[in-house]
């Protein structure tokens, strides 16, 4: 019994922790879904500065710009990577591997300021967007289809709220938590994870397609009646716009 309760804190290297599924997945999303805040920012952007043209954007448009965003991530992961596994193999983690634990010294700072930074920047980009639909509105206001300008300003205003959350429950701790500005700093690590979970409500509160979806997904019911969704979706035309779960 003694010995296999020691086992559990055998130590291994790092490079071994990287290589286990789970810390491959969380180096892989964590700084990926920070990327994608940003690629949604540059895509509202794009969407209340050029709205006629943004309607005409077919589906390909959005799968390129997540490619991008995707790809992007190669380079940092392959540097961490790299630097891993050409650290000398010395056992100093324990081998259950948290995630973090992959990372050299050196590394994890940069790891943890690349998710502040990309974060920080979607946010800032969202003050112009929001300045845009102001101005793209009121100079659209005389037109036929005001629909199409009244989804775009829910879409837009939903995200609008989710950028807001994230400054609050996710920049504000993560800054407190780099800079360790207190001694305990186990509240604002339970912050990071209430962004995530405030979407959710936001995104169900904003968009009728969505509680449809999730009524439907929860009752079983796969088959939606056209009439309940205020709108048809035809990705051969137009695509409905980029959202956090892209």
């Amino acid at each position: 019994m003694g010995k296999r309760s020691f086992s559990a804190f055998v130590l291994t290297t790092r490079w071994r922790c990287f290589m286990t599924p789970w810390v491959l997945l969380w180096v892989w999303s964590q700084p990926t879904a920070a990327v994608m805040l940003v690629v949604i920012s540059l895509d509202r952007m794009l969407a209340v500065s050029l709205p006629l043209r943004y309607y005409f954007f077919t589906a390909r448009y959005a799968y390129r710009l997540v490619a991008v965003a995707y790809s992007i991530m190669f380079i940092p992961i392959i540097w961490w990577l790299v630097d891993s596994y050409t650290t000398e193999p010395i056992a100093e983690v324990p081998s259950y591997c948290f995630v973090g634990y992959n990372f050299t010294p050196t590394d994890h700072p940069y790891f943890s300021k690349f998710l502040l930074f990309a974060t920080v920047a979607s946010v800032i980009m969202y003050i112009p967007v929001l300045l845009m639909l102001k101005i793209t509105l009121a100079k659209n206001r005389t037109m036929e289809d005001a629909v199409k300008y009244e989804k775009m300003k829910r879409a837009t205003l939903a995200l609008g709220i989710s950028s807001f959350c994230t400054f609050i429950f996710y920049i504000v701790p993560m800054a407190i938590v780099n800079l360790k500005l207190f001694d305990n700093l186990n509240v604002f690590y339970l912050m990071l994870n209430f962004n995530a979970m405030f979407n959710i409500f936001i995104y169900i509160a904003r968009f009728k397609e969505i509680r449809v979806g999730i009524k439907a997904l929860v009752t079983c019911k796969f088959k939606v009646a056209w009439d309940t969704v205020l709108f048809n979706i035809n990705t051969n035309r137009v695509h409905p716009g980029l959202s956090p779960n892209t």
